[in-house]
């Protein structure tokens, strides 16, 4: 979220403008900012950074920096009109602001969201794997200690750990506050009120790690921080072999700036299961995002199961094609009859919203009404405006996909539904 103001322009967005090349001279008058960073889809979150690729600071650090190579809003504006030849200057520029960038930003942990603060110290942490014994699980000597409020999170961190090192971490309880060698203790004890509820402390040491908040999410949100410093194979589902598990020393004091960091995911126009929404929700957790849009109901299908209302899924949760210009291929939800879609049962969605709190993340359903119902009153049209209509969700019909407020029931109908 620091990237939005101005303080860093990470390397995993890419950066584009309108720069365009006149002869007429400049002309000095407001700028008319344009919003041009746009998310990389080359690059999942969950990989390493590429090779080569850089970070550069913009606009107040680099107060001579043309606008249309950044800007201390994290907006770029179209380039003033200048003479020929200026685009390649403006290219070289370019070019070696970054160069000098990587220079000064090589060594540095790449945490997202850039933490407000982060101090670099010498040294590495290593998690130290003992021998393992033939025909018993692996056990790591470095434990996790916790206590009592973070518990959960102590198991969340060695869930992920087994998976990828093949180690198994205990997790035992710890009522003191003080690092302990050879271990990873979370605590809320003596955290900083003034950090808030989802704001951490991550001391990382040689011989020790410490993850310290006033409440349980900010311990939550130093653990993706230090997963963050660990080698990217940490988020590997099988044990990665000859990693050398270390993470730089750093101490990082951080709090978010706002508190819905959220995520909206269309699952109408193109169905996502249960087990693809979790690792969307895993995503969100390692980036700290808090707030998870589950936009469920459009014209284009209906994704939650009503148990009242059979008809919404039965009917309303499928269409002919997978539409949008999509190869079929691509997708594997499609019924025994042929056709594309898909739906929640309320069992998934419990679990679903389980696996988001364990995760410190709201989810918000989106159902729409009383327009953009298309799925609704096709499978009951009874309730819309023109009840005589072919309602058809490869078709949609923005006029009549309407519930109707006068219609005896429709207020029932939908009180039911929510």
């Amino acid at each position: 979220s620091r990237a939005l103001d101005g303080a860093l322009v990470s390397n995993r967005l890419n950066v584009s403008s309108d720069c365009k090349v006149s002869t007429k001279p400049p002309v000095r008058s407001k700028p008319v900012w344009k919003p041009a960073l746009r998310l990389s889809t080359e690059h999942s979150l969950m990989h390493p950074i590429p090779d080569g690729a850089s970070r550069y600071r913009a606009g107040r650090e680099f107060p001579d920096l043309p606008p249309c190579l950044g800007s201390a809003a994290g907006l770029v504006s179209p380039c003033p009109q200048g003479l020929p030849g200026q685009r390649m200057k403006l290219r070289i520029f370019g070019v070696v602001i970054l160069l000098l960038a990587e220079v000064a930003f090589a060594g540095t942990p790449a945490i997202i969201p850039l933490p407000q603060q982060m101090q670099v110290r010498p040294g590495v942490f290593t998690l130290y794997p003992a021998q393992p014994i033939s025909g018993t699980p692996a056990q790591a000597l470095t434990r996790i200690l916790v206590d009592n409020a973070s518990l959960e999170t102590g198991q969340y961190l060695a869930g992920l750990l087994v998976k990828s090192t093949g180690f198994q971490f205990q997790v035992r309880t710890n009522g003191g506050g003080s690092p302990v060698e050879g271990s990873i203790l979370l605590t809320r004890g003596n955290g900083l009120t003034s950090l808030g509820a989802e704001g951490y402390e991550l001391t990382v040491a040689p011989d020790s790690v410490v993850v310290r908040a006033p409440a349980v999410a900010g311990v939550f949100y130093g653990v993706q921080s230090l997963l963050q410093l660990l080698p990217p194979q940490v988020f590997a589902l099988r044990p990665a072999q000859g990693v050398a598990w270390t993470a730089p020393c750093v101490y990082i004091q951080d709090q978010p700036r706002f508190p819905w960091r959220g995520c909206m995911l269309d699952v109408v126009r193109h169905f996502f299961n249960k087990d693809e929404i979790k690792r969307l929700l895993d995503a969100m957790a390692l980036q700290k995002l808090n707030t998870f849009h589950w936009h469920l109901v459009d014209d284009q299908g209906w994704r939650i199961e009503i148990l009242k209302y059979p008809l919404l899924t039965s009917v309303g949760a499928w269409r002919n094609g997978i539409d949008y210009g999509h190869n079929p291929r691509t997708s594997t939800a499609w019924n025994a009859s042929g056709k594309y879609g898909g739906y929640y049962t309320q069992a998934d969605v419990r679990e679903v919203v389980a696996y988001a709190q364990a995760r410190h993340i709201t989810i918000v359903p989106e159902i729409e009404m009383p327009g953009h119902s298309t799925a609704g009153v096709a499978a009951y049209p009874q309730y819309s405006c023109n009840p005589t209509y072919a309602y058809d969700l490869d078709n949609i019909n923005y006029t009549y996909a309407v519930y109707s407020p006068g219609t005896t029931g429709t207020f029932q109908f939908l009180e039911d539904i929510l």
